[in-house]
């Protein structure tokens, strides 16, 4: 059995938090965007980049979010203050073909 270490990464102050294996690599792209990978990885990235809505109400956010995921065939879930819509959408990059996995997520108090 192999045992993977990870690390918790806290970006965006204390907005955001996810758990990343511990060789994987950050970079700061611009703005408020983060990039992870594996060392010398040519797929498998995580992009992270936070949006921030202002005076939105919850109801509102969930029906953004419930479109989305009507829109891409996804998945909605919601627990607790949290709401998460998954999906992934099938492409192709210099003619091979990818999968990338989506998550659009907030956190309400």
């Amino acid at each position: 059995m192999t045992t993977t270490r990870l690390d918790r990464v806290f970006d965006f102050g204390d907005t955001l938090s996810f758990l990343i294996p511990h060789e994987w690599i950050e970079v700061a792209e611009d703005g408020n965007n983060y990039l992870y990978h594996s060392p010398n990885a040519d797929s498998g990235w995580l992009r992270v980049n936070p949006l921030t809505l202002k005076n939105t109400s919850r109801e509102r956010l969930c029906d953004l979010l419930n479109e989305r995921a009507e829109k891409h065939g996804g998945d909605f879930y919601e627990s607790g203050g949290n709401i998460v819509v998954a999906w992934k959408q099938l492409s192709q990059e210099d003619g091979v073909p990818i999968c990338n996995y989506w998550w659009a997520g907030c956190s309400l108090p």
